[in-house]
């Protein structure tokens, strides 16, 4: 389940006083930034405002930049506004924000920003900011978000803006192993064998193996357990085993 952030509690839930008209084109956090939640890799899975529809048939897109500036990521394309009651639109999947997949780093620091193109979408907001939170200006950015944040007209209302994002899947898998003779410490003991080489033991032989793993994402979220099998000589190879 995603972990929100932005203009909104950590359950996606939106936080503001005021209905703001988005009839300015685009709106967002120029100098005001929202924490990421987590650590390493979090995948977006949602980009989305709270709006409804003020009058006309009016469209959105959103997008995310980094604390420096740089554009992170955007909605694939823009998403038009529909119903008279507040709700959360945008890009609500993953598939709809490109680049897809888009990681953004857990404790980093992020603004959102919102496009609506010449009809109007109302806007839930938050009252009482610093003027330069946030920039609004009369560009349409529907078609897609320049590459630095744009800047235009400072003022102090927080849009309800959130982004929902999920640590990013992890995986492991061996990159190579090495048998060790069982003569000494761990930094003492002698090689048996060049790295990725299978040996071949008499019984009730002792060696020790070292295996190099690659691990992306959250390896513990996925549980791996290791496990091992051998074949005795001219027979076939065992039952997997867990290594305790």
């Amino acid at each position: 389940m995603a972990t929100y952030f932005g203009q909104c509690d950590s359950s996606g839930n939106p936080t503001g006083d005021t209905n703001e008209t988005l009839d300015l084109n685009w709106f967002g956090f120029s100098g005001k930034s929202f924490t990421c939640p987590g650590s390493g890799n979090q995948t977006v899975k949602d980009l989305s405002a709270y709006v409804d529809v003020n009058s006309g048939s009016p469209n959105i897109r959103l997008s995310i930049y980094d604390n420096a500036g740089n554009k992170v990521c955007e909605g694939s394309a823009q998403v038009a506004v529909s119903g008279a009651s507040y709700s959360w639109q945008g890009h609500l999947t993953q598939a709809s924000i490109t680049p897809n997949p888009v990681n953004l780093t857990g404790g980093a620091a992020y603004r959102m920003f919102i496009a609506c193109d010449a009809s109007q979408a109302g806007l839930w907001a938050q009252s009482g900011g610093s003027s330069g939170d946030t920039d609004y200006g009369s560009n349409d950015y529907t078609g897609g978000f320049p590459a630095t944040i744009p800047g235009d007209t400072n003022y102090n209302v927080w849009p309800c803006l959130r982004v929902g994002v999920d640590a990013e899947a992890g995986t492991i898998e061996q990159e190579g192993f090495r048998f060790r003779n069982d003569d000494g410490s761990e930094s003492a003991a002698t090689w048996k064998a060049n790295q990725d080489t299978n040996i071949t033991l008499a019984a009730a032989t002792v060696v020790r193996i070292r295996m190099l793993l690659n691990a992306t994402g959250d390896p513990a979220s996925i549980g791996a357990q290791l496990e091992y099998r051998y074949k005795p000589s001219g027979g076939a190879f065992g039952s997997w085993t867990k290594v305790n």
